[in-house]
């Protein structure tokens, strides 16, 4: 049988829809999936028993969340994720504390019994610290990508998989090294247009 010598798919223009719908084909697809993203962002008592639903673009009046996840755990609650994406562009104002809005209206109208907010993004995004920005929990691509890395049945999907998320993380670094390219500019022009520099 024929195989791939490919070590990584080359991909450009990758952007934040197309991690949405990788990210909701595995909550679909596998269960185990599901199970190790909540063990990993949610500080919840009992573990996911089954996905009830799998949504990419929800909106709402106070905004869109870009997944929105529920799961019945081993208590028998209904559990809901709101997972923020981002490859590279910055929160909107109030962002978080929209997402948290819309978990409040979900569990007040009895959608669900609890709900977590989460920021899910390159780790170049969150700082050294992985910040929260806001949200209950975060997870990083890079952590997307190990979990993907160490599953031995998804065969040749496993490589364009892997690719996909590694050409959003250097899109990330990318963005993060150009900002910090144009702020050093932007000083050295100061600098440069200072009385002090003149002298």
């Amino acid at each position: 049988m024929a195989t791939s010598v490919i070590s990584l798919v080359p991909i450009s223009g990758v952007c934040e829809r197309d991690i949405d719908l990788l990210i909701l084909e595995e909550f679909i697809a596998s269960f185990e999936f599901l199970q190790w993203f909540v063990s990993k962002v949610a500080n919840h008592p009992a573990k996911a028993e089954a996905l009830l639903d799998a949504q990419r673009s929800v909106t709402q009046s106070n905004g869109e969340s870009d997944i929105e996840i529920y799961f019945k755990d081993s208590a028998g609650n209904q559990v809901c994720l709101l997972i923020e994406n981002k490859v590279n562009a910055a929160l909107q104002p109030q962002q978080a504390e929209r997402y948290r809005e819309r978990g409040q209206t979900y569990r007040d109208h009895e959608a669900c019994t609890d709900f977590y907010t989460i920021l899910m993004a390159p780790k170049s995004y969150f700082g050294a610290d992985v910040a929260l920005k806001g949200f209950d929990a975060s997870i990083t691509y890079e952590d997307i990508r190990d979990w993907f890395r160490q599953q031995p049945t998804l065969g040749e999907r496993q490589r364009y998989k892997e690719s996909l998320l590694t050409a959003a993380i250097e899109k990330g670094i990318g963005n993060l090294y150009n900002c910090r390219c144009t702020r050093h500019r932007f000083l050295a022009a100061v600098l440069a247009a200072s009385p002090r520099a003149r002298t």
